[in-house]
């Protein structure tokens, strides 16, 4: 049966939605910022790359996880109507083991495989460029739309997929799904995340502790009986207080104008996407298998959800991100037990 818990419009704001809230929020958050941080680097000259990251890219994150945890809140208070027992929504987020092989492997690779031809004192006669800073532009963006389309191609192989989704779960082992899962895992979300705390071991290694004792140990910080902080709180204020006071912030970015942008990025790229296939096609099926696993925990965790309408939709969440300018995808992300376990129910997913 359905607990007693706050509740509005059928979806519920209980004390576990509200913990699940901060971890699923500050994840999605660090992940755009880390990407966009990563983008930025690409280049200290061109003009245009700025506009490209905050006005493209930020703004399709935005909407795409907007649209997409709503529709896996609206998928929750579905299922949890229909079984009239508590149910958890699935995560949902940006694509991080794709999105840092895309930006690294696609975006600088473009980037640093163009020829540029001109120079600091200027450009040939026979150049289509007048100046180095306009050849500039379009090399950043060259390398931006490319990454686009492959983010788009990726939509349509996540979206084709997860026709087979349950054909493909019966005929796979678990465990030979889960490989590329860990493999990525270990290798963007572990040792890549973790290395940059080493480097400013004063900041970086509270934190990490932190981590593992409130996740793993238990050690949580309690306000009242009953009442503690959701877990990821004290992890990001620490870093955010510490980072300011040991003066490791470059400085607050100037305010850009609001607003969204449309265009044909998401299909101008592949006339220079064949290099990077053999980036695109494997990150692409590990998001479905990732999907699948993730809905394997989930079922295990006694909250079965449909396979095929949950992998259509994530495939559909990248769609509509390409489109926007997103040169990364969305995915229902591995941690449902975890939300449940703290109560989490569908609140969450629509506050994040």
């Amino acid at each position: 049966m359905v607990t007693d818990v706050p509740t509005f419009f059928g979806i519920t704001f209980g004390a576990g939605d509200f913990v699940g809230l901060f971890s699923l929020f500050f994840d999605n958050l660090s992940t755009l910022l880390g990407l966009s941080y990563a983008i930025l680097g690409l280049s200290s000259t061109s003009t245009l790359l700025p506009d490209i990251v905050f006005k493209r890219i930020i703004p399709a994150a935005g909407i795409m996880l907007f649209v997409g945890n709503c529709y896996y809140t609206w998928q929750c208070c579905r299922m949890r109507k229909k079984y009239n027992r508590q149910y958890t929504a699935q995560p949902y987020g940006l694509n991080t083991a794709g999105g840092f092989p895309f930006v690294f492997g696609i975006i600088y690779g473009v980037y640093y495989a163009y020829t540029p031809q001109c120079t600091e004192d200027g450009c040939p006669a026979d150049s289509s460029f007048s100046d180095p800073l306009e050849e500039e532009n379009y090399r950043v963006e060259l390398a931006w739309k490319v990454c686009v389309s492959a983010n788009f191609l990726t939509g349509l192989i996540n979206i084709f997929l997860g026709f087979f989704g349950e054909l493909l779960l019966k005929v796979f082992p678990v465990a030979a799904m889960l490989v590329p899962l860990a493999g990525i895992g270990f290798t963007w979300l572990a040792l890549n995340q973790i290395a940059p705390n080493f480097e400013t071991p004063a900041i970086g290694l509270i934190p990490v502790y932190l981590i593992f004792t409130q996740y793993y140990g238990l050690g949580r910080f309690y306000i009242c009986k009953g009442w503690y902080l959701p877990e990821a709180l004290p992890v990001a204020l620490f870093g955010i207080i510490a980072g300011w006071a040991y003066g490791l912030q470059s400085g607050v970015v100037a305010p850009v104008s609001p607003g969204a942008w449309a265009g044909g990025a998401f299909y101008q790229g592949f006339s220079d996407i064949g290099p990077y296939i053999g980036t695109v096609l494997p990150f692409s099926i590990a998001a479905s298998f990732t999907d699948m696993m993730c809905l394997v925990s989930a079922q295990k965790a006694g909250d079965p959800y449909p396979i095929r309408e949950t992998m259509i939709s994530d495939g559909v969440g990248t769609l509509i991100g390409s489109i926007l300018g997103s040169p990364f995808g969305t995915v229902i992300y591995i941690g449902h037990p975890v939300h449940k376990r703290v109560g989490a129910q569908s609140g969450y997913s629509i506050m994040n």
